[in-house]
């Protein structure tokens, strides 16, 4: 493939292994939000639902997301350390690195908590972070990043695990590329027609002839 293609990647669930801690989270902030729970036993069922879904079950109006959105990032950055890659993502990186193609993130995360987990976990091989605190817009931000980076949306490649990086990539005109080791399941992945869906890190290394795990 060639080397002036960017790969740009969503962060928790992508990059991270942060669901346990979301999950974690999302309950912790439930009382103070008033929402419903997610129970341990529902955790894999709602892999099944898009993000809106989500909130909807929980009861969680999507006028009060950026407030809890807010307070979600406050309690990440006092757990950051904890963070750790999906396995094999970080080898995944190193090879595509070497060989040569940019890497970028676009995430809802904070950028502030992106950066200390890239540090803490050496994996510094970005050119790019970007964030975006509206989590339903994403594909705006991705035109907005490509713009000021002067990329051709014709190169890029976003790569994500929820239903809503898919969205964004094709609103935006980039190619998409699902992994299944993250929130959503890999059903309600194909359902939203990736250009490419994977299973894990090996497989996104092979995606863009990269020989190194």
């Amino acid at each position: 493939m060639e080397k002036n293609i960017v790969i740009i990647f969503d962060f928790d669930g992508t990059i991270a292994n942060t669901m346990e801690h979301v999950r974690d989270i999302f309950n912790e902030l439930a009382k103070e939000f008033n929402f419903r729970k997610i129970e341990e036993d529902e955790w894999e069922k709602s892999r099944e639902l898009r993000t809106k879904d989500v909130f909807k079950k929980s009861g969680i109006s999507l006028f009060k997301i950026p407030k809890i959105l807010k307070r979600i990032g406050e309690i990440v950055s006092r757990k950051i350390e904890k963070f750790r890659p999906i396995n094999g993502v970080k080898e995944a990186l190193v090879c595509l690195k070497k060989e040569g193609y940019a890497l970028g993130i676009l995430t809802s995360s904070e950028e502030k908590n992106v950066r200390a987990f890239l540090k803490n976990n050496e994996m510094d091989f970005f050119n790019f972070v970007y964030s975006s605190r509206d989590i339903f817009g994403k594909a705006r931000k991705m035109k907005k990043l490509l713009k000021k980076e002067n990329i051709d949306p014709k190169t890029v490649f976003y790569v994500g695990d929820e239903t809503r990086d898919i969205e964004a990539a094709k609103k935006s005109g980039v190619k998409s590329v699902a992994v299944s080791w993250g929130f959503n399941s890999k059903r309600i992945l194909e359902e939203e027609k990736p250009d490419f869906l994977i299973d894990d890190p090996n497989k996104l290394v092979a995606l863009f002839g990269c020989q190194g795990l």
